[in-house]
Formats: structure tokens, C-alpha cells, sequence
């Protein structure tokens, strides 16, 4: 029996899934950078990987606006 490689497809989605997931994700680092790591670390990633796909600049956006959101959020409501 044999057996077919993996195809470059199969591998090239599986990292655009961990990039995007690394754009939610790097906002955590907002715990041991309070004020800074939530935007600054998603901003990053984006800003490296988004001409890599569109989906990660797709996805990448949304994570910076999130936090973006949030903070003037936290901001206007005095937290």
C-alpha cells in the first residue's frame, strides 16, 4: 500500500489557521503588558503576516478592532 504525500494545500490552510488564530490569541499577552500587549501583540502579527493571505489580513483586522473596541469600552466606562 502506498502512500500519497500531504498536499502543500493541506499545509498552507493549516497555517493560515494558526495564524489566525495567533492574531486572537497574541491579545492575551494584554496580561503581562497591561495596556499595550492586547493591541500591540495582534497589530504585530497582522502587520507581519497580512500580505501572506487574506483570510490572516481578514482575520487580523478583526482582532485589532476588537481590542481596539474594547478599550475605548473600558475607557468610557471608567474601569
Amino acid at each position: 500500500m502506498e502512500t500519497t504525500p500531504p498536499s502543500s494545500t493541506s499545509s498552507s490552510s493549516a497555517d493560515v489557521r494558526t495564524w489566525n488564530v495567533l492574531c486572537h490569541a497574541s491579545a492575551l499577552l494584554g496580561f503581562f503588558f497591561p495596556w499595550a500587549g492586547h493591541i500591540l501583540a495582534p497589530l504585530i502579527v497582522w502587520l507581519v503576516k497580512r500580505g501572506d493571505s487574506p483570510e490572516i489580513d481578514a482575520y487580523g483586522k478583526e482582532s485589532v478592532n476588537f481590542q481596539l473596541s474594547m478599550l475605548i469600552y473600558s475607557i468610557i466606562s471608567g474601569i
